[in-house]
């Protein structure tokens, strides 16, 4: 089975989530991480490497193949595969990096998000409608603190949470398990999806959940 290389916690620290559809041409990069330790301790060549590897990861849907001389090829860098293999498994002992089979990367990301919306009480929401754009925020992988996107989108999705809102009669726990589990359904199906989209589909997701309720 075919390895691949994935960038740990890509889509949190970006200002919108990267799938099939997007086309990033350029990345978000925090000035901090010049002091943070795990950075601190690679050589200059590893970190070029790490940069060269974002810069794919928005390519191949952070899904890169374990390819060395691919690699090479696509961030045209003068070293050798000894090198790059040496630089990468650095990389990967540091966690900032996954390497395996897509089974094993996505079996560390679900591990690692059991619970998506555990934070979304913590958000000063004074309404569920408000609470539901945040929770859609959290699952598109956006920055939790980027304010540029609550600018920009706040306003846009406070229609389809009120039609969630409505409809799911202010059930916030029911509201919440369909949000995620419409998030992967799309995720997985590698569907570029919004607020309104779960307002679609909301239906036949609660539809479901009632016959499994028994209700």
């Amino acid at each position: 089975m075919d390895n691949y290389i994935t960038i740990s916690n890509f889509n949190k620290y970006q200002h919108y989530k990267l799938d099939a559809a997007s086309n990033m041409i350029w990345f978000k990069w925090y000035t901090k991480s010049i002091s943070d330790y795990k950075f601190s301790r690679l050589n200059c060549y590893t970190r070029w490497i790490y940069i060269g590897l974002i810069c794919l990861a928005t390519k191949t849907e952070n899904l890169i193949p374990y390819d060395l001389n691919w690699i090479l090829t696509q961030i045209t860098y003068e070293s050798n595969t000894k090198e790059l293999d040496e630089a990468i498994n650095r990389l990967a002992k540091e966690g900032v990096i996954l390497i395996g089979d897509l089974i094993m990367i996505k079996a560390k990301q679900d591990s690692s998000s059991k619970e998506p919306l555990k934070n979304v009480e913590e958000y000063q929401t004074k309404s569920l409608e408000q609470k539901i754009v945040v929770a859609y925020k959290m699952l598109k992988g956006f920055n939790q603190d980027d304010r540029e996107w609550d600018k920009l989108n706040f306003g846009r999705y406070m229609k389809s949470a009120k039609q969630l809102s409505t409809y799911f009669k202010g059930d916030w726990d029911t509201l919440k398990k369909c949000l995620i589990s419409k998030s992967e359904d799309f995720n997985n199906a590698h569907l570029s999806w919004t607020l309104e989209t779960v307002v679609k589909h909301a239906p036949d997701w609660k539809l479901k959940h009632d016959k499994k309720q028994g209700g």
